[in-house]
């Protein structure tokens, strides 16, 4: 869409499809800016969303091991409880 144009400059030499037209640059101008514009907020999007994966998984990673270490203390007091059983 934005190859047509400037080829047919060769053949005007005023009006949109002249050298410096609206259709021979600017359209060709205007699709790079919008893309430019697009790839930048879909990048921005994966970034935030990444980073969110990350927090979550790290998150996630904690209340595991919060967990496990839970267990071993409630283990450990159980040992301890058994010791004092022992000795008495």
């Amino acid at each position: 869409m934005t190859s047509l144009p400037p080829t047919l400059n060769v053949f005007f030499k005023s009006g949109p499809f002249a050298w410096n037209g609206a259709l021979a640059w600017w359209l060709q101008v205007s699709c790079i800016f919008a893309w430019v514009i697009a790839t930048l907020v879909v990048l921005l999007r994966a970034i935030n969303q990444q980073q969110a994966e990350e927090t979550a998984s790290l998150l996630a990673g904690r209340t595991h091991q919060n967990g496990e270490l839970t267990q071993r203390l409630a283990r450990l007091e159980m040992r301890f409880g058994e010791i004092e059983q022992l000795q008495a």
